[in-house]
């Protein structure tokens, strides 16, 4: 589902649509139509704390911040994978830590700390000594009795949760200070806040927090699942009900072993890309959450077209051309209504991309691999496109002269 809605700063949020999971019964809330990977532990982090209650990817996913302990800690992506977690300095971690965010060029971070009271501080990034400056208790309070966790738009646009809705600010250059906090240019704009939010990069989707209510077993279950929202722009109203991520019950050993107590799916943060998403959730202890990571199994750009007469065995697989040095088009059968999900492998049998994962109807359908994207991270050689359907697999052998 997709956040509609234009705020009078020079940013927009429309409308896309993104192929779907089957979602439990049980769910008070209907599922997104946005395809996600089942999550994993991020074990980065979880290898170091057992405990994890938020956390914050930079644009540029390079740098992951998590707190921890009501400390805030950091872990780096090299050239050779994650670095070990590092505590933030003392300018940082001289009280008791809450809600952070990190600026997309990675220069300035905001988070909330208890002095007297939780406000908002902000560091600069030093480049003298390579590390966070000195703790400014940011002019941004003026609902300092309400603030909630922060997100930047950009570099000089920044969005406050503040009682379960959210204001907004901006920086100004010529003063050099941030403006203080204000409502939406519509105050309809303001969409609920709770454990979290996100906006993707490209400003299309608002993910947040939500309550499920249901009854497990004969137990009432309350649950906070990652949602998606949509804005109606033209009603200038939220369009309800909002929607659930398919991989909420993914991971979620408590449900599948009946012991539940509540599953809390919370802080949603994306890259750049819109490929992955980082959150936190009790999956596998109700007391201790921590960071699970989610990649995104289809793009927008991949289109299936279905072909009304063209003939083809049930269920056959057609590649061409092949071999292929820019796009080729892949062309399928199936039978009957199902998930279909279409991948690339290498020659050991690594996945290398999932080109498609959703439900599509029966008949003939094809689609272009790699559409709007380029091949230049793939090396010359013999690759497989692989085909699940049902019980059904198919796979073709294809190769790449460069």
């Amino acid at each position: 589902m997709i956040l509609k809605i234009v705020f009078a700063l020079s940013f927009c949020l429309i409308s896309t649509t993104n192929e779907c999971f089957a979602q439990p019964n049980s769910f008070v809330y209907p599922p997104s139509e946005e395809a996600w990977s089942k999550p994993k532990i991020f074990t980065p982090v979880s290898d170091s704390f057992g405990v994890v209650y938020s956390s914050y990817v930079r644009a540029d996913g390079k740098q992951l911040f998590f707190q921890t302990g009501s400390k805030l800690y950091m872990v780096e992506k090299t050239d050779t994978g994650w670095t070990k977690p590092k505590k933030l300095n003392n300018y940082i971690n001289s009280g008791l830590i809450r809600e952070h965010a990190i600026s997309p060029d990675g220069k300035l971070l905001f988070y909330i700390r208890f002095s007297n009271g939780w406000f908002l501080f902000c560091n600069y990034w030093d480049e003298n000594t390579n590390d966070w400056g000195p703790s400014i208790k940011s002019n941004i309070n003026n609902f300092a009795s309400a603030i909630g966790e922060p997100f930047f738009i950009n570099d000089t646009t920044l969005i406050v949760g503040s009682s379960g809705s959210s204001r907004i600010t901006t920086y100004d250059s010529i003063r050099k200070v941030w403006r203080e906090l204000r409502y939406f240019p519509q105050r309809a704009s303001t969409f609920p806040t709770s454990n979290g939010f996100t906006l993707m990069p490209d400003l299309k989707n608002y993910m947040g927090n939500l309550r499920n209510t249901k009854s497990i077993s004969g137990y009432f279950d309350v649950d906070d699942d990652i949602s998606v929202t949509d804005f109606d722009s033209a009603n200038q109203f939220y369009n309800y009900p909002p929607n659930t991520l398919s991989f909420c019950l993914d991971s979620d050993s408590l449900y599948f072993e009946h012991l539940y107590g509540g599953r809390e799916e919370r802080y949603p943060t994306i890259t750049a890309d819109g490929r992955t998403i980082y959150f936190t959730a009790n999956y596998v202890d109700k007391w201790k959450p921590n960071i699970y990571v989610s990649y995104r199994t289809q793009d927008d750009v991949v289109h299936i077209n279905e072909l009304k007469d063209s003939k083809i065995d049930e269920y056959a697989l057609h590649i061409y051309p092949n071999p292929f040095n820019s796009n080729v088009k892949i062309t399928f059968n199936i039978t009957e209504t199902e998930n279909v999900k279409i991948s690339l492998y290498d020659v050991l049998g690594n996945e290398i991309s999932t080109i498609f994962n959703g439900i599509i109807k029966s008949g003939i359908h094809e689609l272009y691999f790699p559409q709007n994207q380029s091949i230049s991270n793939l090396s010359s050689g013999i690759y497989f496109c692989r085909l699940e359907s049902g019980q059904f697999i198919s796979v073709k052998k294809l190769m790449l002269l460069k």
